[in-house]
């Protein structure tokens, strides 16, 4: 049995029911757990085109209980209307890793995305990011 890196307990009804909601309205999100254990769900539509990842607090992407965090570490960047690069450039000490392999350039994120920065995990979602059938009228 495969164990979510962001859920290794498992989630709760309530957790599930916040997902079905953010996977419904079809932004592109991040999933992950804060210092407590809580749920986070960060929808990427409602920010700028460019969100940085880092401990220091004016970080939109606040990751500051992990020590393993660079104050200002990765950047995530918008590539058209719903896609999402994650970006590092060298900006951490320990880099970023994205499925288990260390960034080595910038990178493209796909639904289901797994970047770890330091010892928190994240999950990029992208609901509807699978090509759409044309129609033709």
């Amino acid at each position: 049995m495969h164990v979510s890196p962001i859920d290794p307990d498992g989630v709760s009804p309530v957790e599930l029911q916040e997902r079905i909601g953010a996977d419904q309205r079809g932004d592109p999100y991040l999933l992950f757990r804060d210092a407590s254990g809580g749920q986070r769900i960060l929808a990427l539509g409602d920010h700028a085109p460019q969100l940085t990842i880092g401990r220091a607090l004016g970080c939109d992407v606040c990751l500051h209980w992990d020590e393993g965090v660079s104050r200002a570490h990765a950047r995530l960047e918008r590539l058209g209307e719903d896609d999402w690069m994650l970006v590092d450039d060298g900006l951490s000490h320990n880099g970023s890793i994205v499925n288990g392999e260390r960034l080595r350039q910038r990178r493209r994120l796909v639904d289901g995305d797994v970047m770890c920065f330091g010892a928190t995990c994240i999950v990029y979602r992208a609901p509807f990011s699978e090509t759409r059938p044309t129609v033709t009228v």
